[in-house]
Order: C-alpha cells, then structure tokens, then sequence
C-alpha cells in the first residue's frame, strides 16, 4: 500500500535542486536530493538521509485545469506543477519525503494536499510535523 501528498505551485517559485538542498541544510535536516530535473522528473528519486540512502517516487506534472466551453474540453496549464511525493513501506524514504516537502511548501508558498492526514493544517505546523519525524529517524539511525 502507498500514499502521496503534493504541492501544487507555479514553475516560476520551483527551486534548483541545490537551493533545495540548502533549505534543507539550513533548517537542520541532514538529508540531500539526488539530482533531477523539474521537466522530466517521474519516478524514483535517490535521497541521503544523515548519509544513509534512500528515496521516494517523485512525480512532476502539469497541472490540468478545465476551460469552459460548454465545459468540453481541458488542457494542461505549463506553468502550474503539481509535485507529487509516492511513499511505500521505507522509513527512511518516507522521513525524506516528509521533510523535503515541508521545506518545498515554505519555499514556494504552494498549495498541499494528502491521502491522509489533515491538508488545512498550517505549513508550519507541517513544518513541525516533519521535525518530529526527522528527530524520531535520527534516534532510529543512531542506535
């Protein structure tokens, strides 16, 4: 079994994958993205979490939005992304996942949503939620 959550942003507040990189750095996760690219990523992305690897599923695609014409047809809007994150049973891809997209909705000011959880809670809460989790693999990793 599996679950996603996303943030859905405008490609213009997307970061680079090394400002990402120092958000997470800067916000005390020891945790680092592999290399991707914003336009073709779909699929498995390789993570380190305190120099352990790991990863999750990333998907990024246009976001399809409904033109009126009778309500006949859509199209896909280039400039608004949907980031998807895919989690399975790895805890470790999963704190990745939790803490990467913490850091990538207060970098872009995106709209989260989830499988489960609560998706009106505040990004700072989110943001708390994702220390906890972090601080909980750490103490895991270091036994």
């Amino acid at each position: 079994m599996s679950f996603e959550f996303s943030i859905t942003t405008t490609t213009d507040r997307l970061p680079s994958v090394q400002a990402w990189n120092d958000a997470l750095r800067e916000r005390g996760f020891d945790v680092s993205l592999g290399d991707f690219r914003w336009d073709s990523q779909a699929g498995f992305l390789p993570v380190r979490v305190a120099s352990v690897q790991s990863g999750f599923e990333m998907y990024v695609d246009s976001v399809t939005q409904k033109r009126s014409l009778l309500g006949l047809f859509s199209r896909s809007d280039p400039q608004v992304r949907r980031v998807t994150a895919r989690l399975g049973g790895s805890h470790l891809g999963c704190t990745a996942a939790v803490v990467s997209f913490a850091v990538l909705e207060a970098l872009t000011g995106g709209t989260y949503a989830a499988d489960l959880g609560d998706p009106k809670l505040p990004a700072t809460q989110r943001m708390a939620e994702a220390q906890g989790t972090y601080s909980q693999t750490r103490f895991l990793l270091a036994r």
